[in-house]
Parts: structure tokens; C-alpha cells; sequence
């Protein structure tokens, strides 16, 4: 029982970087005028992929709009969010290579995340979730997910999101580090 209550003190979420309610120093994310914008590399992994889906489907559950899949990483309109592992020879190696994002963090972990706030191209703004692997990268949009108010249990429970207008973004970099143990996972007797 005693261990049972210590491990919150060991086990650190990713601080919320997700708000509902207007602010100056955040990025708009959704509202009346904006939907976000989703990029990603063709060549992605089937299982980062299929949490892209996932994300998808908890955007519009939470907001009613399915984010606008581009065909590039930065769009003058909406923010752009752009999803990648590094290493792979994708969008989040060039941004790297222009030091628009640093790889230090990530490079060489075990199912690390960062998400973090960029500047693009024309000075858009871009929202980057770049995984140490591809696990690291699903457990990052899995927190996206549940930042925007989608429940970890919303598939096994049945647990509704709650409906919201505005999302915005708390300009940062955000990560919950590396797990404690090699393998993380759910399992149901």
C-alpha cells in the first residue's frame, strides 16, 4: 500500500500545455475562424499512423471538426500541427537539421516525446510532436489527446469527452521523459 502511494511522487506527467479560455501567450488551436492543420510523413510507421487516426477521431469528438490533414508542415492560415520520429529521415530530422527544433532531448532515448511550439515558414506557427521512437511518438499524441480532454479510458470505459470551442496552446516544450520501465502497457485479467 505504502508503494502504492509513493509512485506518484516517481511518476511525472507532462504539465498541461493545453487551454480553453483565451490567452495572449498561447496559440490558437481551434476556435470560430481557425481548425488545426495535421502533417505528417507518408512514410510513417502503421502504428504512429494508426494513433494519428486515433487523434483524429478525439479531435472531432472534443471540438466537432476533424483537423485538415496538409500536405506541407506550415500553413499561413491555421496552426499546423506536424508529428515525427526522429531518425526516420523525416519533417522532424529537417527541422532539426535547421535548428528549428533541438534533438538533444530525444536523440538515442527509449520512448521519449517532446512537444513543443516553432515558428515555420512566413512565421507560422507550428506545433511539433517528435518521438525518441515510435513509441515515444504515439505516447506523445496519446497526451495531446488526453490534454484536449479525451479520457486514457474513453475506448475501454466508454468515457465521453467533453465538448469544448477553444483549444489553445501554452507556448513551451513539454515531455514526460523517459518510462521507468522498458515496456509499458494495460493488461485486463
Amino acid at each position: 500500500l505504502v508503494a502504492m502511494f509513493s509512485i506518484p511522487k516517481i511518476i511525472q506527467a507532462a504539465e498541461p500545455f493545453i487551454l480553453f479560455s483565451k490567452n495572449e501567450h498561447a496559440l490558437t488551436i481551434k476556435d470560430q475562424t481557425q481548425n488545426l492543420n495535421l502533417f505528417y510523413d507518408s512514410t510513417i510507421d502503421k502504428g504512429v499512423l494508426r494513433a494519428i487516426s486515433s487523434f483524429q477521431n478525439d479531435f472531432n469528438s472534443v471540438t466537432g471538426t476533424l483537423p485538415i490533414v496538409d500536405t506541407k508542415w506550415y500553413n499561413a492560415k491555421n496552426t499546423t500541427l506536424v508529428i515525427g520520429v526522429i531518425g526516420t529521415n523525416s519533417v522532424i530530422d529537417q527541422l532539426i537539421k535547421q535548428k528549428k527544433i533541438s534533438g538533444k532531448d530525444i536523440l538515442g532515448k527509449r520512448e521519449k516525446y517532446s512537444i513543443q511550439n516553432i515558428k515555420g515558414i512566413d512565421n507560422t506557427d507550428v506545433i511539433v510532436i517528435a518521438g525518441s521512437d515510435k513509441r515515444g511518438t504515439i505516447y506523445g499524441i496519446y497526451e495531446f489527446s488526453k490534454q484536449i480532454g479525451v479520457s486514457p479510458w474513453a475506448y475501454w470505459a466508454d468515457v465521453p469527452a467533453a465538448k469544448k470551442e477553444k483549444l489553445k496552446f501554452k507556448k513551451g516544450i513539454y515531455t514526460d521523459g523517459e518510462p521507468a520501465v522498458e515496456l509499458r502497457g494495460i493488461f485486463l485479467n
